[in-house]
């Protein structure tokens, strides 16, 4: 793994750390973490929720020294890795927020 970022990558990672902030449509998500049904089962949501959330404690346990080359941030430690999973997920949040609010005002 690469211990260096791209000057690109380095001016991404200071704006993404400091507003705290994905802008909607910016990255397309890798075929790895898409799900391959549309409409995927509540047991199989609870099944992978249950496998992240063994790997986010496994994280958060993890050495302070340990480091994560993210596509578009670059290298980053693990305390910059769970601050950008907390980022990420709220972003997510909104997303759905805000289509729940699209579909109870067009009833």
């Amino acid at each position: 793994m690469s211990t260096k970022s791209s000057m690109s990558q380095i001016v991404t990672k200071k704006l993404f750390f400091l507003l705290k902030y994905i802008p909607r449509k910016s990255a397309k998500a890798p075929k790895v973490v898409c799900p391959a049904e549309q409409n995927p089962k509540v047991n199989d949501l609870q099944h992978h929720l249950n496998e992240v959330i063994v790997k986010l404690q496994k994280t958060t346990n993890a050495p302070a020294n340990l480091y994560f080359h993210h596509p578009k941030l670059g290298v980053i430690n693990t305390k910059e890795t769970l601050e950008f999973i907390v980022i990420h997920n709220e972003h997510h949040l909104k997303i759905i927020r805000d289509i729940l609010a699209k579909k109870n005002h067009a009833v």
